[in-house]
């Protein structure tokens, strides 16, 4: 199991995750970034327009960037799958395959 933070970039302001949570992978890691942010804009409050321009940007424990994910692509009733086909300087190569 692996640790992950679910920070929030929104325009100029950045919200760490100081916490984090264990998953067993990055796909389960994304599937809970999008299920979050799709549960923050559907809650109808004055603060919901704003959170159309945030971002996840997903790190593991030592603060590279796993994934990044817009809360504005957040659509339909479920999360595409995440594939991770390799690394590439440091970074994931990312295929998310539409459902």
């Amino acid at each position: 199991m692996a640790r992950y933070f679910f920070n929030v970039r929104n325009g100029n302001h950045y919200m760490p995750d100081i916490e984090g949570e264990e998953f067993a992978d990055a796909a389960a890691a994304h599937q809970r970034a999008w299920w979050t942010a799709k549960a923050m804009l559907s809650r109808p409050s004055p603060y919901t327009a704003p959170w159309q321009n945030a971002v996840f940007e997903v790190t593991d424990e030592t603060g590279r960037v796993m994934l990044t994910l817009a809360f504005a692509d957040v659509r339909g009733n479920r999360p595409p799958p995440l594939v991770i086909v390799g690394w590439m300087s440091l970074m994931p190569v990312v295929l998310a395959i539409a459902a």
